[in-house]
C-alpha cells in the first residue's frame, strides 16, 4: 500500500491486492465529511464484473449504514440482504444491483473514522470472521497510506501555489525594471531637450 503516494494509486493496489485474499464482487472506498454530513465515493471498482461499478459520487449519511460505522467505529456486516419495510435506501440500491451480502469497515485516523471501506458480494454471507478482521487490520495500514497520499497532495498543491507566486513576481519585477528604464529614458530625453530648447 505505502509503494505509491497518489491516491488513485493506492486505491488500485487495495482492490487489486484485497482481490487475491478475499473473494468479493465490488470495493468501494467512501470518504466521510462530518460538516456536510455525507460520504464521497473516492473509488468503485468491480474485478469479475458480476456488478457494475458505482457512479453515485456522494451519498447522505442518514441513507447508509456507513454512518452507523462512523459513529461505533467499528466494522459493519450485513450476511444476508434483504428488503423490508424498513430498509434504508443504501440497502435498497444495492439489493437493486445484485448485492446479496456486504461488509463495511472503518478507516480511522487516530480515533475518528475518516473513510469507509465497503465489499459487497452477491453472494448471501460472502464474508466470514475471519476476513472481517483482515479487513480491519488492512484498514489501519490503508489509513497510512492514505494520509500520506493527502500530505503529498497538499504538499504538491503547495509547491504548485508557490511556482504560480513566483512567476508571478518575477513578472512584476520585470514590469518594474521596464518602468524604471522607461522613466530614466523619458528623464534623458527631458535633459536632451532642455538642452535643446534652451
Amino acid at each position: 500500500i505505502s509503494s505509491t503516494l497518489d491516491l488513485k494509486g493506492v486505491c488500485h493496489i487495495v482492490s487489486t491486492e484485497l482481490n487475491k485474499i478475499v473473494d468479493y464482487d465490488r470495493i468501494s472506498l467512501c470518504f466521510w465529511h462530518p460538516p456536510l454530513r455525507l460520504f464521497k465515493m473516492e473509488m468503485s471498482f468491480c474485478p469479475k464484473e458480476n456488478l457494475a461499478s458505482r457512479v453515485t459520487k456522494s451519498i447522505p449519511a442518514d441513507e447508509t449504514n456507513m454512518y452507523q460505522v462512523t459513529c461505533t467505529r467499528k466494522p459493519f456486516h450485513r450476511e444476508k440482504l434483504a428488503i423490508n419495510h424498513e430498509s434504508n435506501p443504501e440497502d435498497r440500491l444495492l439489493y437493486s444491483e445484485g448485492v446479496r451480502s456486504y461488509v463495511l469497515i472503518p478507516v480511522r485516523d487516530n480515533e475518528n473514522v475518516t473513510a469507509v471501506l465497503g465489499l459487497e458480494s452477491n453472494k448471501e454471507r460472502g464474508f466470514g470472521e475471519d476476513q472481517i478482521q483482515l479487513l480491519n487490520s488492512i484498514a489501519d495500514h490503508l489509513s497510512v497510506a492514505l494520509q500520506n497520499a493527502k500530505l503529498f497532495s497538499d504538499l504538491e498543491d503547495a509547491y504548485q501555489n508557490l511556482k504560480s507566486t513566483q512567476s508571478h513576481m518575477i513578472q512584476i519585477e520585470r514590469f518594474r525594471a521596464l518602468g524604471e528604464m522607461a522613466s530614466g529614458v523619458v528623464h534623458d530625453f527631458n535633459n536632451i531637450l532642455a538642452s535643446i530648447l534652451g
